[in-house]
């Protein structure tokens, strides 16, 4: 077999560990130089099989590949990058070379290729880019061409953060800084999930919370994962269902009702389960985990008479409690029903001996649920089911 020379001249990296290209993977001819004897050796043997040496391609890079693979798994695997504003876009044409050439993103989301107009790119991935810009081509000039097209970013570039924030935004001083710090200084939304930041750079490529964030990054923050819901009523201001997110707590739920009212006490919680636990003092006891199909029942201060509905009704809210209060009147103050399929429940919070009613809408429809009073205390439910 013939044998091919050993040019010094395109030795490249792989020389510079003792490693030349033709033995990419240990397979392929021999030479008179050793094969490699690291990890750094056989990952610049396969780049430069690749990139740099072309009188190898008959080499078979196995055990490069293997170990390319191996160090390429330990990292987070690469997703599709859209365009964000200030990223560059790299326009490469195979024949019509006037239009190539490196283009900034700007703010309203398009770049500018002399020759073609404008082109928007916001949001968009290379291969739905490329599609965008070989229409532009076809319809201005009458004609398309083979186009390579590439994101990235330069020092000029900026870094995104999206997710749950209060408002998505365009860094552009932040290089350097931890996604971790990034994240605690962004202002985010009650729902946010920071301890799950999600990053990603401008390659496609994740990283944890301890990288520097460099331009062309982008960074989501996600949304807690829903675990189920539960119910907050009486003493606070929007009565009602809510999801339950992981490591929810007792004021995070309350919160997510909008606090306690003027009417409610504060310091007489109760959590519903199996059992009663409570009562618990918000300003001592906020940090105790609830969990999905809790009630929690805020107490109301014992001047203050009210009467809760809440679940499908239009406008969930605690009703001042009068004798002329009944349950018709009482879905008539909050807007009426959501849908006429549903289950109601009434309930006290006071009277814990008091009997819980529960029947479809329909019974009243039909008649033969009668209209009846209600108590100070006491909560309607509406639920499908």
């Amino acid at each position: 077999m013939r044998r091919l020379l050993y040019f010094p001249f395109v030795r490249g990296c792989s020389s510079v560990v003792r490693a030349p290209a033709c033995h990419a993977g240990g397979r392929g001819f021999k030479s008179r130089h050793p094969r490699q004897r690291t990890i750094s050796a056989a990952v610049a043997q396969l780049v430069e099989q690749r990139i740099e040496n072309p009188w190898v391609t008959g080499s078979s890079p196995v055990c490069g590949t293997i170990l390319f693979l191996l160090l390429g798994s330990s990292a987070s695997a690469q997703t599709a990058i859209a365009a964000q504003s200030r990223d560059v876009i790299v326009l490469s044409f195979s024949s019509e070379g006037q239009l190539s050439g490196r283009f900034r993103v700007s703010e309203s989301g398009s770049i500018h290729v002399p020759g073609l107009g404008t082109v928007n790119v916001i949001t968009r991935n290379s291969n739905q880019i490329q599609t965008t810009v070989l229409t532009a081509m076809r319809e201005r000039l009458g004609k398309i061409d083979n186009v390579t097209i590439l994101i990235t970013a330069d020092k000029h570039s900026g870094i995104s953060v999206g997710g749950s924030v209060a408002k998505p935004t365009i860094l552009r001083r932040a290089t350097g800084v931890t996604v971790a710090d990034l994240a605690a200084t962004v202002p985010l939304l009650e729902f946010a999930d920071a301890a799950k930041t999600q990053i990603t750079d401008v390659r496609g490529w994740g990283a944890s919370a301890k990288y520097s964030v460099q331009p062309g990054d982008r960074i989501t923050i996600p949304v807690k994962v829903s675990l189920g819901s539960l119910n907050v009523v009486g003493g606070v201001l929007r009565s009602g269902a809510i999801n339950l997110r992981d490591g929810m707590t007792l004021n995070e739920a309350i919160s997510g009702v909008g606090g306690v009212s003027s009417k409610g006490d504060s310091k007489r919680v109760f959590i519903l389960r199996d059992i009663t636990l409570g009562p618990f003092d918000l300003a001592k006891d906020g940090s105790v985990p609830v969990r999905s199909g809790d009630t929690i029942r805020v107490d109301l201060k014992a001047s203050v008479p009210l009467v809760t509905v809440t679940g499908l009704v239009k406008e969930p809210k605690n009703l001042e409690w009068t004798d002329q209060l009944t349950l018709f009147r009482a879905i008539e103050e909050v807007k009426g029903l959501l849908d006429k399929r549903v289950t109601i429940r009434v309930y006290s919070v006071v009277n814990r001996t008091k009997k819980r009613l529960q029947f479809k809408y329909a019974d009243i429809e039909s008649g033969k649920q009668k209209d009846f009073a209600l108590e100070p205390g006491d909560v309607v439910e509406v639920s499908a089911k």
